[in-house]
């Protein structure tokens, strides 16, 4: 016995309504990964059919037992968990484990509510999920903390959904349009909430990820999200990495600078703005940056790096040898960063 569990998705019956399709989705999908997350055996496995256009999802309820018992050998599992949305005026999720044996839910569960209580019912879905998984919960799921609004979570539904079809597709993109594939849902769950941590994070991945003609659509999408939302700092700064991989050091000297002024304390700002001074040359501007820097976050080792980087490109090599050893002793991954430090303290040997 595996004690893995496989969820599936509901069984949507509206399919004509796009909204009630994606809720049938993602619905237990936001429940698997938090459990996956949580160190459960969980996995959600969405089903797909091709033709010779493109790639598409395929229902739960076209499926055969023979087909399930398959799928759930496939994922070594030993549990499925399966069931159906209604969403129209009134909502109805029912949720429960199939039985390989009869071809039927057990252990199903109904929840019913209003339109409007939509978002009640899903935290009451997420504890039945989990106790058919063998878990027992309380409380809020994650992914409606901070009084999450429904539109903003249903943008970030319609990326997942969009994530399952490109996965399912090899990486590929079938729509003509990148940017309302990629970029869109995640700006509008931004626009919607823009306290949405995953969202923001999801954007920030896959804008530094974007490659080839998709790369200026990636800085338009920050663009775009930071403008939505005030110009937060986070954003601001990853803005500024995203012009630093571009190889613009001006601009992302700009932006840093920016993200200073709104907040002089912030040290991960000093730092970035400190670093592009330094690489353009401007190393009298950069030392009471990166000197700042290194005094509020003295456990960086990035910090240690860039002041020993300021001694030994100033020819302060005697003063840059303890920055070396520094960020040695805070222990950087294995990169270029950590094998220059390292070649440092052997030449000074």
């Amino acid at each position: 016995m595996s004690n893995r569990t496989v969820v599936l998705p509901l069984i949507g019956d509206a399919e004509s309504d796009d909204t009630a399709s994606i809720w049938a989705r993602q619905i237990p999908h936001l429940s698997a990964r938090e459990l996956q997350a949580g160190g459960f055996d969980v996995g959600y496995v969405p089903l797909f059919t091709k033709d010779q256009a493109a790639i598409h999802y395929r229902d739960v309820a076209t499926s055969s037992a023979d087909e399930l018992r398959a799928l759930m050998n496939e994922n070594n599992a030993d549990r499925l968990i399966m069931g159906t949305l209604h969403l129209g005026v009134e909502v109805r999720i029912d949720i429960g484990v199939w039985d390989p044996q009869g071809d039927s839910i057990v252990e199903r569960r109904r929840l019913v509510g209003n339109r409007a209580m939509l978002l009640a019912l899903l935290p009451v879905a997420h504890r039945h999920f989990a106790r058919l998984c063998g878990v027992s919960l309380t409380g809020q799921p994650r992914y409606l903390a901070g009084a999450r609004s429904e539109k903003a979570l249903f943008a970030l539904a319609v990326d997942l959904d969009n994530e399952d079809l490109v996965q399912a597709n090899g990486g590929q993109l079938d729509w003509a349009d990148p940017w309302a594939a990629r970029f869109a849902p995640l700006i509008e769950a931004l626009r919607r909430d823009p306290e949405f941590p995953e969202a923001r994070q999801r954007l920030v991945e896959r804008c530094h990820r974007s490659e080839g003609e998709n790369r200026p659509l990636g800085l338009r999408a920050l663009q775009q999200a930071n403008d939505l939302v005030g110009r937060r700092q986070h954003l601001l700064l990853e803005i500024s990495k995203f012009h630093e991989t571009n190889k613009d050091l001006d601009a992302a000297a700009a932006i840093a600078r920016e993200a200073v002024e709104r907040q002089p304390g912030d040290p991960e700002a000093r730092l970035q703005y400190g670093r592009y001074l330094l690489l353009s040359g401007h190393s009298d501007k950069a030392r009471p940056l990166l000197a700042a820097a290194s005094r509020l976050r003295p456990e960086d080792w990035r910090c240690a790096f860039w002041m020993a980087r300021l001694h030994e490109d100033t020819g302060q090599r005697d003063q840059a040898s303890p920055w070396w050893k520094r960020t040695l002793s805070l222990n950087p991954p294995d990169g270029p960063e950590r094998r220059r430090a390292e070649q440092a303290i052997q030449r000074s040997r």
